[in-house]
C-alpha cells in the first residue's frame, strides 16, 4: 500500500510518501521526497516486512500517521527545527546552527568542567550539527532552545537527556536528598537495591525502568522572571504525554536555586559532587 500526502510548511507544499513497498520508498528517496516506511505489527509481527524496508529513515504504524507526525517528518527532511511545545511566553524548539550567533557565553554558569565541555555543543557549528543529526533525529528529544515569543530571542535552554549513572554514583547521602514524587508523571517507586561499587541506592529508584534527566539553563539577563519553572513544567508534561517516561534530575548541592525549583516541581533529584 502506498499513499501520498501533502504537508504545507508556510506557503510551500511538500509531498510525503507513506508506503510498505520497498520500490515506492526507493523511488521517493531518489526523487528527494520525504518518506515513511509503513509497518503492520499485528499482521506481520515486525519481522520480514520490517526487514524489507529497513533503510527507511522513519518507520511508523498506520495509526501513527497523522498531520502532526507528517509535519515533523517534513521539517526534519528540509532541515527545520521541531517545535516541541509552547507556554504562555515561550516557544520550546530544537536548536539550529543559525542560533549560535545569538548565544551568550556564560563560562561561570557551570559547576563542573564536564558541564562546561558539554555546553560547548551549542557554540560550535560542527558539534551542533552532529548533535542535531544524532540526538534529535535518533532520540527525538534533547536540550532545546527557549525562545521568547515577544521578540524571538533565545533566553536559555532546557530539555531532556539520557541520565548518566555516574553522575548519581557520586551523590552524597542520596537517600536524604530525594525530592518528592512528581504529580506530572514521575511516579516511580524507590528501591532498596544498592549500587555495589558506591554503596548508594541505584540512581533511578525505578527497578530497571528507563528514565530521563531534566536540565535547564536560563541566561543571566532573564533570570528571576519565572522562565525556568515555566519551561520545566512544559517539558515535564511533554515527557509524560509524548515520551511516557519518568524524569529525574542531578544537581550540584551549591546550586540552591535549582534545588528549590526541583522541589517546587516535585521532581526527584540527587545532589552531585564536584
Amino acid at each position: 500500500m502506498t499513499q501520498e500526502y501533502t504537508v504545507w510548511i508556510g506557503k510551500t507544499a511538500y509531498p510525503v510518501v507513506v508506503s510498505d513497498e520497498r520500490k515506492a520508498l526507493l523511488a521517493a528517496k531518489a526523487a528527494g521526497r520525504a518518506f515513511v516506511g509503513l509497518i503492520h505489527m499485528e499482521e506481520h509481527g515486525g519481522g520480514s516486512q520490517e526487514d524489507d524496508i529497513w533503510d527507511a529513515e522513519y518507520l511508523a504504524t498506520p495509526d501513527a500517521i497523522c498531520p502532526e507526525y507528517l509535519e515533523r517528518i517534513v521539517l526534519r527532511h528540509i532541515g527545520l527545527p521541531w517545535i516541541i511545545t509552547e507556554t504562555d511566553r515561550l516557544i520550546i524548539r530544537e536548536f539550529t546552527v543559525e542560533d549560535i550567533a545569538g548565544m551568550p557565553e556564560e563560562p561561570d554558569a557551570w559547576f563542573t568542567q564536564e558541564e562546561r565541555d558539554a555546553d560547548q555543543i551549542f557554540y560550535d557549528t560542527e558539534k551542533l550539527k552532529a548533535y542535531i543529526k544524532g540526538q534529535y533525529r535518533f532520540y527525538e528529544y534533547g536540550i532545546w532552545a527557549l525562545v521568547r515569543k515577544t521578540d524571538g530571542r533565545i533566553i536559555g535552554k532546557a530539555g531532556l537527556s539520557n541520565a548518566k549513572k555516574r553522575d548519581f554514583a557520586r551523590a552524597s547521602a542520596p537517600e536524604e536528598q530525594l525530592g518528592k514524587v512528581a504529580e506530572t508523571g514521575n511516579d516511580f517507586e524507590p528501591k532498596s537495591r544498592v549500587d555495589s561499587e558506591n554503596d548508594f541506592p541505584d540512581a533511578n529508584g525505578m527497578e530497571d525502568r528507563e528514565f530521563l534527566e531534566l536540565g535547564y539553563h536560563v541566561f543571566h539577563p532573564y533570570r528571576r522572571q519565572g522562565y525556568a519553572e515555566e519551561a520545566c513544567r512544559a517539558i515535564l508534561a511533554y515527557a509524560r504525554d509524548e515520551l511516557d517516561c519518568p524524569v529525574c534530575a542531578c544537581v550540584a548541592g551549591e546550586n540552591t536555586a535549582s534545588v528549590q525549583l526541583l522541589r517546587k516541581l516535585q521532581v526527584k533529584y540527587y545532589l552531585s559532587g564536584k
